[in-house]
């Protein structure tokens, strides 16, 4: 049902030493030394030489091996220890660390991203202007250039999706590189529909990774997406047909409303909060979360920040402690907006290097926030 992931790497060449060879699988090579010419970048470890080329997009299906600060994904390579072996081929393929790392569990989500990255670019901040070009455009080469794959919009995020489809106009071999998500906010099937259509056509585009219904509010918004030419119809259709890799939902009102998505639709992935707001109040994170884990659905947090509200700094809540809470939650990825080249390159720099919380350090951060939470849930119509 779910096409293999496809990767974003670098094709790397080994140089290997005889003595780094073990092992006697078929194909394995015990003596000499295996060359394969390519430009790029050398790195050695353990005796092998690694030349990097530049990134190119693959598929890879299961083959994923762990290299201490890499990731290997090659049919005929495997680096072990110490020793490597190879069973057809000196020819692979790495992705960095900062991809790697941090891979969180396996989900519908995960597998259609087909990458490890756990930060995305949210839709707010300079994207969701009007006749802002030149700023988006840089904001959005800063957050490409720094490692961000993951592009979040929607046809509400004012000049959104036109920023975004003149960007990849100009950048069409990293459009071919990017995952990127829109949403719909019409609960009928018709003009979902024309939603999808009108979205691809703005980012010039024949399919998205992912396709959202946008912002589910209550039980009224339920019975129309799923009842009778409901826009469900239209998510299911367009993942059918490949028009969308994946499908999802959305929301920030009411959790109850959102338990009831992802325990009733086929949905790829919940987009939700997750902030120490909602660690205080709940619901969001301890009922939908583990509701969508138990049915493979990925996860994906927004409000990281609160639109700038919970950053306190004499509290000690700043943007990377902020975004290392959400990314120590049981979560794929977590997206925030971002205004400028230097707020992004500061986002792709924090999901690289963030180092998890544990829970003494969770609930403290809670703490803070707890005497406030219900007016810091600006964007909650349920508490």
């Amino acid at each position: 049902m779910y096409s293999r992931p496809v990767f974003e790497a670098y094709r790397i060449s080994l140089s290997v030493p005889a003595h780094s060879w073990s092992g006697p699988e078929p194909g394995c090579h015990q003596s000499g030394e295996r060359k394969a010419s390519g430009k790029g970048h050398s790195q050695q470890f353990a005796g092998c030489t690694i030349e990097k080329t530049d990134p190119i997009r693959i598929d890879l299906g299961d083959y994923q091996y762990l290299l201490q600060d890499l990731w290997i994904f090659a049919p005929g390579f495997l680096y072990q220890g110490m020793g490597c072996f190879s069973l057809t081929s000196s020819t692979g393929f790495i992705v960095p660390t900062e991809y790697g790392i941090h891979m969180k569990g396996d989900s519908r989500l995960r597998r259609l991203i087909g990458s490890a990255y756990r930060i995305g670019l949210g839709g707010e901040g300079v994207l969701r202007t009007e006749g802002r070009d030149q700023e988006a455009r840089k904001m959005l080469e800063a957050a490409y250039g720094s490692g961000i794959r993951y592009f979040d919009s929607a046809p509400a995020y004012a000049d959104s999706e036109r920023y975004y489809g003149r960007f990849w106009d100009q950048h069409p071999d990293w459009k071919t590189l990017s995952f990127q998500t829109s949403k719909s906010a019409h609960r009928d099937e018709k003009s979902a529909s024309a939603d999808l259509t009108t979205t691809l056509s703005r980012m010039g585009r024949d399919r998205l990774g992912l396709w959202q219904i946008h912002d589910v509010r209550d039980s009224n918004d339920i019975r129309r997406i799923e009842g009778p030419g409901g826009a469900l119809g239209a998510f299911y259709h367009a993942r059918e047909t490949g028009t969308a890799r994946g499908i999802g939902v959305t929301g920030h009102h009411d959790p109850a409303v959102l338990l009831h998505a992802v325990t009733h639709w086929d949905i790829d992935s919940v987009l939700l909060p997750v902030n120490p707001v909602e660690s205080a109040i709940g619901g969001f994170l301890d009922r939908v979360i583990p509701a969508a884990r138990e049915r493979g659905i990925g996860v994906i947090g927004m409000k990281t920040m609160g639109a700038g509200n919970y950053i306190l700094p004499d509290a000690g809540l700043l943007p990377d402690v902020l975004i290392r809470f959400a990314l120590s939650q049981d979560v794929d990825l977590v997206i925030v907006g971002c205004s400028t080249p230097e707020e992004a390159r500061l986002l792709a720099r924090m999901g690289k290097e963030h180092v998890p919380m544990d829970e003494e350090e969770r609930d403290r951060i809670t703490e803070i926030v707890r005497p406030y939470a219900d007016r810091l849930a600006y964007y909650r119509g349920v508490i």
